[in-house]
């Protein structure tokens, strides 16, 4: 799956580039959503199954690394900068 793809990589150029678990998660789910425009908590459950799988089943695959991912960099990073930030009842902006 294309969406599946696409967020593996970004979440192994992410980590591969210094982010850390959650930020490299939150590109992964981005990256998802460039292919299926999924509600952000929906893209993110997928981001996390690809993740899971791809270690799990294709370790080889995930870990050599991506090639070629810089045409859809841009609009991981458009979908980053759109995601609606959940508001607690407090006031405070919660990620």
């Amino acid at each position: 799956m294309p969406a599946w793809r696409r967020a593996c990589l970004a979440y192994h150029e992410w980590l591969q580039a210094g982010a850390n678990d959650h930020e490299a998660h939150e590109a992964a789910t981005a990256a998802f959503q460039t292919v299926l425009p999924l509600p952000w908590q929906e893209a993110g459950t997928e981001a996390v199954n690809a993740v899971a799988y791809a270690t799990r089943y294709h370790p080889e695959w995930f870990w050599r690394g991506a090639q070629h991912t810089e045409k859809w960099r841009a609009t991981v990073r458009d979908n980053l900068n759109r995601r609606v930030h959940r508001i607690n009842v407090s006031g405070v902006t919660v990620r």
